[in-house]
C-alpha cells in the first residue's frame, strides 16, 4: 500500500462489515511527485507536479481486495500533449478503481478515468502487464483485447511534434526495457499539426511488438499512405506514398502568420527520413515517381 510520502491523511475511519472484512476511508492530500517515483516511468514523470486532495476506499480480506481513490486534481499541473494538458489551478474529475479478481490466474483489474479526456483498463499479473486499453480524448468503457494493448485517440486537433517528442524516449531505452507485448495505435484527428504544416481529416493506424518499431498506415485529406517508424539510434523513419502534391498547406493560426515550428529540437535528433513517392505532383505539374 502507497507509503506516508505519497499519501497523507487528515481523516481515517474504520469498521468491520457484517461479512468479516475491513472497510477504510481515508481523505487527505497525494504527492503526484511521489506517485511518479513510484508507479510512472522516469521519461514520464517530470511532466507531473504538484499535489491535490483525495478520497480513498478500500477493503481488506486476506489482503486488498478492492481500492477506489477520487480526486478533483486540484493543485496538479500537468505538461503532458493536449488533451491531457491541465494548469495547476484546473479541475479535471479524477477515478481509479482496483480489483482483485476471482480467475484461477488470480488477475488485478485496474480501470482509471479523468474527466471526458482519458479512460483506460487493465489486466495485470503479478508485476505484468497481460492486457490494456488506453482511451486518450475520449471516455467510452473501454473493451480489453485477448492480449496486448490498445491505444485509441481522438481529437480535434493535435500535435503530433508533441507526441513524437513524448514517445521518443520509449525507443532510446535499452533492449531489456523493450516491450514485451504487442501495441496497436489508432489515432483520428480533425486537425493534426505538424511543425508548420496541418494535416485535416487524419486517421493514423500503427502496431508494434516491441515499442521499438511502428508499422502502420494514414490518410488525410489530399494524403495516404505507409510507414514504418524504427526508434534507437538513430531513429528512421520510412514514408511510402503513393501520390503526393506540392506545396503542402501551411498552419495558419487565427492571426493569419504561418505557425511557429512546435519542434525545436537539432536537427541531428530528427528520425532520418526515407521516402518514396508513386506520383509527385509540383503547382500542378506532374513530375514522375520519386
Amino acid at each position: 500500500f502507497p507509503s506516508h510520502d505519497i499519501l497523507r491523511t487528515s481523516v481515517l475511519t474504520a469498521q468491520r462489515r457484517r461479512d468479516g472484512k475491513l472497510a477504510f476511508d481515508v481523505q487527505g492530500d497525494v504527492n503526484i511527485r511521489a506517485v511518479g517515483q513510484r508507479y510512472l516511468p522516469t521519461w514520464l514523470q517530470p511532466l507531473l507536479q504538484g499535489q491535490t486532495r483525495h478520497h480513498t476506499q478500500f477493503i481488506i480480506h486476506d489482503g486488498l481486495e478492492s481500492l477506489s481513490v477520487n480526486s478533483d486534481l486540484r493543485g496538479i499541473e500537468s505538461q503532458l500533449p493536449a488533451p491531457l494538458t491541465k494548469p495547476r489551478l484546473g479541475i479535471l474529475p479524477f477515478s481509479l478503481d482496483w480489483q482483485q479478481t476471482t480467475t484461477p490466474s488470480s488477475e488485478v483489474a485496474l480501470q482509471v478515468k479523468i474527466a471526458e479526456h482519458f479512460a483506460g483498463q487493465w489486466a495485470l499479473q503479478g508485476e505484468q502487464i497481460r492486457a490494456s486499453t488506453l482511451y486518450i480524448g475520449h471516455s467510452e468503457r473501454p473493451v480489453l483485447p485477448r492480449q496486448g494493448s490498445v491505444i485509441d485517440v481522438k481529437s480535434d486537433e493535435a500535435s503530433l511534434d508533441s507526441w513524437l517528442a513524448l514517445l521518443a524516449p520509449l525507443g532510446q531505452q535499452d533492449d531489456h526495457s523493450s516491450l514485451s507485448y504487442p501495441v496497436v495505435l489508432n489515432l483520428a484527428s480533425q486537425r493534426l499539426n505538424w511543425t508548420d504544416y496541418q494535416l485535416k481529416q487524419v486517421y493514423v493506424q500503427a502496431s508494434s511488438q516491441n515499442g521499438k518499431t511502428w508499422d502502420g498506415k494514414f490518410q488525410a485529406t489530399g494524403l495516404q499512405g505507409g510507414f514504418v517508424w524504427w526508434q534507437g539510434h538513430p531513429n528512421r523513419l520510412e514514408l511510402r506514398l503513393p501520390e503526393l502534391k506540392l506545396p503542402l498547406e501551411k498552419y495558419r493560426t487565427t492571426s493569419g502568420n504561418a505557425a511557429a515550428t512546435l519542434d525545436q529540437r537539432p536537427l541531428q535528433q530528427w528520425p532520418r527520413l526515407e521516402l518514396s513517392v508513386g506520383k509527385l505532383q509540383y503547382r500542378g505539374r506532374q513530375l514522375g515517381q520519386m
